[in-house]
């Protein structure tokens, strides 16, 4: 497509797709107030009864690598919406700014995160602040079947000396 997102990644065709299924679905969901997703420049408010929780994603995390066959999918976070007062005598674009402050909360905030791997096998990763579990997408019944509970990365002397992650942000952590 040629042009960027909101982290400034230029956006391939299948990430506008994809954030439009995401959209869609999230916002047909009924418990979504807010979607703040790497494609677009600002929260999109979800008009729907009982909306409330604040759902981040990147709906294809790493398609820039698509073309060298490397493994993508999609990362998520779901926040509860924190308070919004707004005052009588408070603008339209205050009133918005106000609530938008509740979108930029810090990752100790959520109460779900995850992701989802795209692969010759797929493998959906969550967590509820209560352990981390691994789901196998299983083709003969169309459906993601618990895998591993409690995933944990080793310690001490079973620790590995090989490990893999992104460490763009290491001196962040």
């Amino acid at each position: 497509l040629g042009s960027s997102n909101a982290s400034g990644d230029e956006q391939k065709k299948l990430d506008v797709l994809a954030n439009d299924v995401f959209v869609a679905e999230i916002s047909s969901c009924g418990r979504a107030g807010i979607i703040v997703t790497e494609e677009e420049d600002t929260p999109i408010a979800v008009e729907s009864v009982g909306g409330e929780y604040i759902v981040t994603f990147d709906p294809i995390d790493g398609s820039s690598n698509i073309d060298a066959c490397v493994t993508t999918g999609s990362i998520f976070g779901v926040y509860s919406p924190g308070e919004c007062r707004v005052d009588d005598t408070d603008t339209v674009e205050s009133a918005v700014e106000k609530c938008l402050v509740n979108t930029r909360q810090s990752g100790e905030q959520l109460v779900a995160a995850g992701y989802c791997m795209f692969s010759s096998s797929c493998v959906f990763m969550l967590t509820t602040g209560q352990g981390v579990y691994q789901f196998d997408f299983d083709p003969d019944v169309g459906e993601f079947v618990m895998s591993k509970e409690r995933v944990m990365v080793p310690d001490g002397d079973k620790m590995q000396r090989i490990y893999s992650g992104n460490n763009g942000n290491v001196n962040l952590w």
